[in-house]
């Protein structure tokens, strides 16, 4: 065999252990995640949606109140965990995961904000059945926001935790996304890099540094639901992260926003007091409906309602004129 040939054979045989390496990676990051079962997907309802089932619990009796995670690669109706029983006494509370998202199915889709916003539309028609009240988290403000402007008498009052920025794509944050979804098509490349952004130690670190103010409250629990809602699905848990960093789940939120107050819902801000940016995020809320009210709480970052719920659910009852 010519020396050609046999640096053809050890490159065919190096590339081969780094993709077969790769590959037990992936799949031992996957087992860890998910082994606990803490999400319990066997335990939850089902909604046969278009494009996919939705998971969904619902508690209590009352008012029908939806509750939606952020639009996160790690996020899931885990979220609301410490948070939804405080308002079941008083009203019906829905828990969904979005297509894509926890337990709900992950299908190689184009996940984009309108795509949230006819999931949620469907589900107030098929299964809530009565208008309903919303309370979001992050990014799924304008998916609320947009299935107001299409189906504006099945939603009434939205409730926003720290709500998406109004401010648009400029040049670089849209020159940013190509290279990221360049990166994240690439087969084993992509799947490297989704499976870093996802171990347990970097699900802690974006509690420490992004949920919460005071990263030592978020319990084992939390960061390993997280860990797990971004693992179940296998290969398909990615799509949805490759949707959002290729800013597919942006939406115009503005217009929306507009439109929503032009609609007269009673529209509500709750925000982390040291959420980056947020006063000037309520600030451009209100120049568009000057009937927004807000709130911040103390001491709470990017996930406010699991930070201090017991906070967050008193502002909500008032919100929605719970006693």
């Amino acid at each position: 065999m010519d020396k050609t040939a046999k640096s053809i054979l050890k490159t065919v045989g190096a590339v081969t252990g780094i993709a077969a390496a790769l590959y037990c990676f992936k799949r031992i990051n996957s087992y860890l995640a998910t082994r606990r079962n803490l999400l319990r997907p066997d335990e939850k309802e089902y909604y046969p949606w278009k494009f996919g089932k939705m998971a969904y619990t619902v508690t209590g009796k009352g008012r029908p109140v939806v509750l939606l995670h952020g639009i996160r690669a790690d996020a899931c109706g885990y979220e609301w965990h410490d948070f939804g029983w405080r308002l079941a006494a008083d009203r019906t509370v829905y828990v969904l995961d979005l297509p894509g998202f926890g337990c709900s199915d992950k299908g190689n889709a184009v996940y984009t904000n309108y795509l949230f916003a006819d999931a949620l539309r469907a589900f107030l028609k098929d299964v809530v059945k009565e208008k309903a009240d919303i309370i979001t988290s992050g990014d799924s403000s304008s998916a609320a926001l947009a299935a107001s402007t299409i189906d504006p008498e099945r939603i009434g009052s939205i409730i926003m935790i720290n709500p998406e920025k109004l401010s648009a794509i400029d040049a670089k944050t849209a020159l940013r996304f190509r290279v990221q979804r360049f990166l994240l098509d690439i087969p084993v490349i992509g799947g490297l890099i989704y499976e870093g952004f996802e171990t347990y130690s970097a699900v802690r670190l974006r509690f420490n540094k992004d949920y919460f103010h005071e990263g030592l409250k978020a319990k084992d629990n939390h960061i390993q639901s997280f860990r797990e809602a971004a693992h179940l699905g296998g290969d398909k848990a990615k799509f949805a992260f490759m949707n959002i960093h290729s800013g597919y789940t942006r939406n115009d939120t503005a217009r929306l926003l507009s439109k929503a107050s032009g609609d007269g819902k009673d529209l509500y801000i709750i925000g982390g007091e040291h959420f980056p940016e947020i006063n000037e995020t309520i600030k451009d809320y209100q120049k568009l409906d000057r009937f927004l009210k807000f709130k911040l709480v103390p001491g709470t970052k990017g996930l406010p309602h699991m930070e201090r719920p017991d906070y967050v659910g008193e502002l909500c009852k008032i919100c929605l004129r719970i006693k």
